[in-house]
């Protein structure tokens, strides 16, 4: 076979070069650039809820109380944990459940309620409205500190405010007593007081005497130490219960505030003492 003229060679080779370049171009296209002229499909999101999971958003850890609360039993509150829980207090009865995040989008299913017979019907109204709202949230806007809970077409379902954990300058009237063998509620621990001054000073009433002590606090972390107190005479009842009720303030090492409701456990979560805000 002859070997192609000189002229003939190039423009094989222009051929060559042209049928590469569309090749390339081609190949650019399918895979797009970096410069973000090429169309992309728009990314898919998935609201909370089903298929959401269950991971909490901003509010975990937070604790909130009902805004505009009417007198019930308790302080309507609630509670977001950090490993996706929900619980609070409708006013009557306590829930528990589990909630989903996303953004502003929420998502709150409700387990057990307890079943204590409200104090009045609009206590009982309250409660209903708590119960339906939260089922019906999907949408939690949070403003400092406010958190109002919204439905799918942004009306507005229920309305708190936040609790802040801090102690100093609380006080508050003693509930249950852990006695060693299970916490006590009696007429005994209902004369039982506790007040945390801001300069980290305790102080209360045991049933007869008088204490006082120190204490430190760093978010829910707490030590109570140093307690002393007054020498009156008292009935041995009495007297046993206040030797128990300041043993459980200093095993207390965890602080937990929820609405006007106040828990104190033991390194191994063991309740010590549950108290209400006083007032």
């Amino acid at each position: 076979m002859s070997r192609p003229t000189s002229s003939r060679a190039a423009a094989i080779r222009s051929l060559g070069l042209l049928l590469g370049a569309f090749a390339l171009a081609g190949l650019i296209a399918a895979c797009g650039d970096d410069s973000g002229t090429t169309a992309k499909k728009p990314a898919v999101t998935t609201a909370p809820g089903k298929g959401a999971g269950t991971a909490p958003g901003g509010l975990a850890g937070t604790s909130w109380s009902l805004v505009q609360a009417v007198e019930a039993t308790s302080q309507p509150t609630l509670d977001f944990s950090t490993d996706g829980k929900v619980s609070g207090s409708t006013g009557c009865n306590r829930f528990s459940g589990t909630y989903a995040q996303k953004g502003a989008g929420i998502r709150i299913t409700l387990g057990p309620l307890t079943r204590a017979a409200c104090t009045s019907d609009a206590a009982t109204r309250q409660e209903q409205q708590i119960i339906s709202g939260l089922g019906a949230a999907r949408r939690a806007d949070q403003a400092g500190a406010t958190l109002v809970l919204r439905d799918g077409g942004g009306k507005q379902l229920l309305s708190y405010a936040a609790v802040s954990g801090q102690l100093a300058g609380t006080s508050w009237s003693v509930r249950g007593v852990n006695t060693g063998n299970a916490v006590e509620t009696s007429a005994l621990t209902e004369k039982l007081t506790l007040q945390f001054g801001s300069g980290g000073a305790i102080s209360g009433d045991g049933g007869c005497n008088t204490f006082r002590g120190t204490y430190t606090q760093s978010g829910s972390n707490v030590k109570i130490s140093g307690l002393s107190s007054t020498m009156m005479g008292c009935e041995q009842d009495v007297s046993n219960m206040e030797a128990k009720y300041l043993a459980a303030l200093q095993a207390s090492t965890k602080v937990t505030r929820s609405g006007n409701s106040l828990e104190l456990r033991d390194d191994k979560g063991a309740l010590q003492v549950n108290a209400v805000l006083a007032g």
